[in-house]
């Protein structure tokens, strides 16, 4: 309950404004782990494909689904220059990755109850 209301409170304060982050509301720590993540894993971004490169040495040159998700997260928290549209690129190429056809192997059926 008490994220949902900073997220609120971030919200009202970013409404009209070109542009403003998540990150401001953040304590100077959490700022601090936020910021250090992210240029961090801006050196992981693949432009070209809109995922990061997997983090795990022995995969070299494979791109991440999971951490590419985390880092667009983080990206749209941070809001400078091109990070929303970074962001749209990835959710984009996840979604677009995801199996559609039931036929394939892995193919999960989402039912909700």
């Amino acid at each position: 309950m008490r994220y949902h209301g900073r997220l609120l409170a971030t919200l009202a304060v970013c409404a009209g404004q070109a542009s403003c982050s998540y990150v401001q509301s953040l304590s100077s720590n959490a700022q601090g782990v936020l910021n250090e993540s992210m240029s961090w894993m801006d050196g992981f971004y693949d432009t070209d494909a809109g995922y990061l490169y997997s983090l795990d040495a022995s995969a070299a040159l494979r791109h991440d689904t999971r951490s590419s998700a985390w880092y667009a997260i983080g990206l749209l928290a941070r809001n400078e220059g091109d990070d929303v549209a970074n962001a749209e690129k990835i959710l984009t190429a996840i979604v677009d990755g995801q199996y559609k056809d039931p036929a394939e192997q892995w193919y999960v059926a989402l039912t909700w109850t």
